[in-house]
């Protein structure tokens, strides 16, 4: 047993390593499915590599037949996450049919025809296809980082060294089933050291992956608020200073306040579930509304505000009262369809000169208006840019 026929024993041990550390990473975030599919890759490799060790005690026939009926399930699963972990889904029937053929082929070229050469090419061009369709999903995603760079780059460039291996090691050595795969041959050696660069790129890429999407989402959680799924105060005073920032004379900024009516006796009629839903049917209402276009957030209790980019009063006049009318037309269960909740919106305009506080201020003055004038109507500011006093953002 050479050394170099020792690689045989790393790539099962690498594999079954990888294996269980992204197997239990998905153990604690099960929903992301991605992560389970890149666990079966390491999965597949280590049993295929595992029965390539076994070379030693059955002949190369048995072993080669066995290790490509595996092996294109690595692929399979590193295309079915970059799939999921892309695009939100993975095309499992045209994933199947690829490697239902690579096995088919390989079996052929095993059992009716031997040829090592087309067995073994047959497998790797099965593999390369299905990470090709993997690349495709990545680079089709609608964002992408330097980290998911790295990823299309790594699919690309396995995918097209499984095409020209096969090619180089007719060129080097001469066809497998003429020369005979040797352990030290260039078409076994070959197999191997691409498999552990596969095995150690594609881990590190994942798991940076995971990891920058787990604290994306701790990001994202820290600035949510859990009830509603809209902004907290936190990240709504974040992202929308942000937007009073770049709002100017000709590009005015709007800021509305809105606030349930009667909220508290919703709430004692007929429950804190209900009051719950009423909350969230607000929030579902004013997230549709403004889309990517403004920030939303809840500010606390039944209120919730909105900053509105490039609109000025009339414009944020006639947005707010389509929330108004939408919320005061939405049933909601367990309420009599004559006691349905309303909604109260209070709004002020702003030229970039104010803090989103002060904008807030001016617009809750507003909102207080409203109530006292019957409820479930909207209120401008009344106070003009020319009378406030300038007070740059922070």
């Amino acid at each position: 047993m050479g050394p170099l026929y020792l690689l045989s024993l790393a790539n099962p041990i690498i594999a079954g390593v990888f294996f269980l550390t992204f197997f239990t990473i998905w153990r604690r975030q099960r929903e992301r499915t991605y992560v389970l599919a890149w666990a079966l890759i390491y999965s597949a490799a280590s049993i295929g590599w595992g029965i390539d060790f076994l070379r030693v005690f059955f002949g190369d026939f048995w072993v080669s037949f066995a290790a490509n009926i595996v092996f294109p399930f690595v692929a399979f699963f590193t295309t079915r996450g970059a799939c999921l972990r892309y695009q939100g889904s993975s095309p499992d029937g045209l994933l199947g049919s690829v490697c239902g053929a690579s096995i088919t082929v390989s079996s052929y070229f095993s059992l009716g025809h031997e040829d090592a050469f087309w067995r073994g090419t047959s497998t790797s061009i099965a593999m390369a296809i299905m990470l090709f369709i993997g690349l495709f999903a990545v680079l089709r995603a609608r964002r992408r980082d330097h980290i998911d760079n790295g990823i299309a780059l790594a699919l690309g460039l396995i995918a097209v060294v499984l095409v020209v291996r096969p090619v180089m090691s007719v060129m080097i050595e001469g066809s497998p089933s003429e020369a005979g795969a040797t352990p030290e041959s260039f078409w076994l050696v070959s197999v191997k050291l691409m498999a552990l660069f596969w095995w150690i790129s594609f881990a590190v890429l994942f798991l940076v992956r995971i990891a920058a999407d787990l604290m994306r989402d701790l990001a994202e959680q820290s600035v949510t608020d859990p009830l509603s799924g809209v902004l907290n105060r936190r990240g709504f005073f974040e992202r929308g200073q942000a937007v009073l920032d770049q709002a100017n004379a000709a590009l005015p900024a709007a800021v509305l306040i809105c606030d349930i009516d009667l909220f508290k006796k919703v709430n004692d009629s007929y429950g804190h579930s209900i009051g719950d839903a009423v909350i969230q049917g607000l929030a579902t209402v004013l997230r549709e509304a403004v889309g990517e276009y403004g920030v939303v957030g809840r500010l606390g209790g039944e209120e919730f505000a909105v900053v509105l980019p490039k609109s000025d009063t009339r414009g944020a006049l006639l947005f707010a009262e389509g929330l108004r009318s939408a919320f005061s037309h939405q049933r909601h269960e367990g309420i009599p369809p004559s006691q349905q909740p309303t909604v109260s919106i209070g709004l002020a305009e702003c030229s970039g000169r104010e803090t989103l506080g002060r904008v807030l201020d001016r617009a809750d003055a507003a909102l207080y208006r409203a109530k006292h004038s019957g409820r479930d109507r909207v209120e401008r500011s009344v106070e003009t840019a020319e009378d406030r006093p300038i007070c740059n953002a922070a």
